[in-house]
């Protein structure tokens, strides 16, 4: 099974507050508004993050079944983004109506998505979905979770300051693109020079340590830094195939 992603993609952020999301229910299974909020209660209730997740026709979030023609033969779902007015993020997940319940974690992979996880190398993160994908969060995806809530964003390396280290590791991923990447401060769904921005804002101008700070447990199938992607030549407009929800890997990470 496969997942495809539009170039530039990019998820809501985890913050310690309710993360609120539309559902559009034609033209697939009148319960999938229940459905996605049994995936999010799967990920929120077990655990003491700050965090809940609730319907809200405001939100720049929408969850909505997409033409079957769009999709491949083993594509459960689609993921679109685009700037809003107000330089926010206009994400939409589509979901493939005939066949995005063949695999029961698909959702739970796209609500770890919109929680702010990337995706990861085991559990339901782990974009490369199938038969025998577990079926709730494991106690890595659980600890990622958590995990964003105990560290400011722009602390990439998890030591409990901005510094040097942090620096470095934005400049290891420049120019990357994808979803949830770290290093993408402004969820942009690029690494780039506006990153660097948001970054000096937090960033506490010490000596760098003698001892680089021990890197956080990789998440991602990238080159080592938690969320990274392989770098592309050119960002597409068009949808990249993505193994988020089982497939090959794409130049972006995503279910």
């Amino acid at each position: 099974m496969k997942r495809l992603l539009a170039g530039l993609t990019i998820t809501v952020a985890a913050l310690a507050w309710a993360i609120g999301y539309r559902v559009d229910i034609s033209g697939g299974p009148l319960t999938l508004a229940e459905e996605i909020q049994a995936a999010f209660n799967t990920w929120l209730e077990p655990a003491d993050v700050g965090l809940t997740a609730q319907q809200d026709e405001a939100a720049d979030t929408l969850i909505r079944y997409g033409e079957v023609p769009r999709f491949g033969p083993d594509t459960l779902s689609l993921t679109l983004q685009q700037q809003g007015d107000n330089d926010n993020s206009v994400v939409e997940v589509l979901l493939n109506p005939q066949s995005y319940r063949d695999n029961p974690a698909t959702l739970l992979h796209e609500t770890g998505l919109l929680l702010g996880l990337p995706a990861g190398q085991s559990g339901v993160m782990n974009p490369a979905l199938s038969s025998e994908s577990p079926q709730a969060p494991d106690e890595v995806d659980r600890a990622a979770l958590a995990e964003l809530q105990s560290f400011a964003p722009e602390d990439l390396t998890r030591d409990g300051v901005v510094d040097f280290y942090d620096l470095a590791a934005l400049a290891k991923s420049f120019g990357r693109q994808g979803v949830n990447l770290p290093a993408d401060l402004d969820s942009s769904g690029t690494v780039d020079a506006q990153d660097i921005e948001v970054l000096k804002a937090s960033y506490t101008f010490t000596p760098p340590s003698p001892t680089p700070p021990e890197p956080p447990a990789p998440a991602s199938t990238g080159d080592g830094t938690p969320g990274d992607t392989p770098p592309t030549d050119a960002p597409s407009q068009e949808p990249l195939p993505n193994p988020s929800n089982g497939g090959s890997e794409p130049p972006t990470t995503s279910n």
